[in-house]
């Protein structure tokens, strides 16, 4: 019995009716048989809420299968019913003509070296379950996981690499360091005189320890895919390609010992969080993602690459935090700290974190050189005026103490007056892909409160 797979838009709230010819027999009778109810409620991994991503739920139908669908800001390929009935969420600004490119929202972001310390929550993969049979979705997780990775790997490389003591087995002639393992030396001897060759084990201090060794191969996993999908895609992947040779440089003194998905797993589950190499955390972490989906048994060609037969396994990425972090650039843009301006990203104020908390040295049209930005993925926001919500929360911000001390000590002069709140909202009918906060429009019914939007890469279909 061959899967069902489906699509919806995120942010998805309506009923889905399925037919057994669109089904299959199979599946068909297989999702007759279930109960009416819930079928699925996904959470997704490390989101800053327990908000559930999507809801499935069955609705009693005696021609056809009924289905109630509540999709978040969530893209991805999940399971309804694991084997039966799967469903792709794709992102709800896509047309017939142009789709959201997420790599480009993806690469543009990851410019920033900052946003690197906020990747966390927001890809989700699960290997605990079977494939979803859908070729298509896994050339766009690959290259997803693999620009993340090598991001954080550029980093990494420009700090040098993490080095740490290990034993290391070596074989010397007429000379000995560390202690001599007698029975090794005596089952390699070729000469008569014992001392002609000693094996050895001593300590050394260096950079070939466990770690290393499974960034770089999951980093020669990542160069070779990508030259690969350079044939295959109208992707330009060359500077991913040129910043996994750069690194695959810097680890040239690291042994290329064989590392399978299950000692990458060990290895990222006990990455400990030094301060001064925190990037290893996350860089593990991602490495063991690789590793498993190159260990997942993709059938392959020598020319097409993934053959049309692969599967992905189910995955979630989130829409808020790739805009939030793509906002974040963009502000850093309009905002450059060569001028002296700032932008501080998710700082944390009595139990609140903001998104951003900006001081600009030239007063930018209304909002008077300090400010606070929300970013909302909400492109309703063109043509509607701001949720109470959204407003209370950014009303909220603008008067904690901490805030206002903050913003005092930036320069701010009379602590007593409104601080002005700013929502950046996704608008694909921006003019422009850069932010002008000249150009920023006033939110009837509230002072100081301000909106601009901000339009995200397309690509064509």
């Amino acid at each position: 019995m061959r899967p069902f797979v489906f699509t919806v838009p995120e942010h998805f709230d309506n009923t889905v009716t399925l037919t057994e010819t669109q089904l299959g027999r199979d599946v068909y009778r297989e999702l007759r048989d279930l109960p009416a109810g819930e079928l699925r409620c996904l959470v997704h991994q490390g989101a800053s809420d327990e908000a559930p991503a999507l809801v499935v739920e069955k609705k009693g139908s005696p021609d056809a299968i009924s289905l109630r669908v509540q999709s978040s800001y969530f893209v991805g390929v999940v399971w309804v019913v694991p084997g039966v009935l799967a469903l792709q969420v794709e992102p709800k600004l896509n047309t017939e003509l142009r789709t959201i490119d997420i790599l480009a929202i993806l690469r543009e972001a990851l410019r920033d070296p900052e946003n690197l310390d906020h990747l966390s929550g927001l890809l989700d993969v699960d290997f605990e379950v079977p494939e979803v049979p859908l070729p298509s979705a896994l050339d766009g997780l690959r290259l997803f996981l693999f620009t993340e990775f090598l991001a954080v790997m550029g980093r990494i490389v420009r700090k040098g690499l993490r080095r740490g003591f290990h034993e290391k087995k070596e074989v010397f002639q007429r000379k000995f360091k560390g202690r001599v393992l007698l029975s090794e030396t005596l089952v390699k001897r070729r000469s008569p005189r014992l001392s002609d060759q000693l094996t050895c084990r001593y300590p050394c201090f260096d950079a070939d320890i466990p770690e290393n060794r499974t960034l770089k191969a999951a980093l020669r996993i990542v160069f070779g895919e990508l030259q690969r999908v350079d044939r295959r895609f109208d992707v330009d992947v060359t500077p991913l390609i040129e910043s996994a040779r750069l690194a695959l440089r810097a680890f040239e003194s690291v042994a290329d010992t064989p590392v399978t998905a299950f000692d990458a797993d060990c290895v990222a589950r006990h990455a400990s969080g030094n301060p001064l190499f925190r990037d290893y955390v996350t860089a593990l972490a991602l490495s063991s993602q690789i590793l498993k989906l190159g260990a997942r048994g993709f059938e392959r060609t020598s020319v097409e690459g993934i053959a049309p037969q692969s599967n992905v396994p189910p995955h979630t990425i989130n829409m808020t935090k790739l805009f939030e972090l793509y906002a974040f650039r963009k502000l850093r843009q309009a905002l450059p700290k060569s001028a002296g301006n700032w932008v501080e990203h998710h700082g944390r104020y009595h139990y609140q974190e903001l998104d951003f908390l900006c001081k600009s040295v030239e007063a930018t049209g209304c909002l008077r050189g300090f400010f606070i930005a929300d970013a909302k993925y909400k492109p309703r926001y063109a043509c509607q005026s701001v949720l109470k919500e959204d407003a209370r929360q950014l009303s909220g911000y603008a008067r904690l103490e901490r805030v206002i001390e903050r913003l005092v000590d930036w320069g701010l002069p009379d602590p007593k007056r409104i601080v002005p709140c700013l929502i950046i909202y996704s608008d694909q009918n921006a003019p422009e892909a850069e932010l002008r906060l000249e150009a920023v429009e006033r939110v009837s019914g509230w002072a100081d409160f301000f909106k601009i939007g901000l339009r995200l890469p397309e690509r064509s279909v």
